[in-house]
């Protein structure tokens, strides 16, 4: 079964330099790496958020701006 997967992409755009990939040099500064990422990182900071203003409350009303 294929499950949906988030991920982090970082770049990294240097001026001067190279990079090693596998067994060859890549000239040029930029750099794509992703990496997979837990979809609970992104509802962290509401989670404490909710901690400051009480502990029980509905999720809609959680994850709110």
């Amino acid at each position: 079964m294929c499950l949906p997967q988030l991920f982090e992409i970082k770049v990294f755009k240097e001026k001067h330099h190279s990079w090693f990939i596998n067994q060859s040099v890549q000239s040029g500064g930029l750099l794509h790496f992703a990496t997979p990422m837990d979809p609970l990182f992104l509802l962290l900071h509401y989670l404490i958020k909710a901690d400051k203003e009480g502990k029980y409350q509905p999720l809609d009303q959680v994850v709110v701006d």
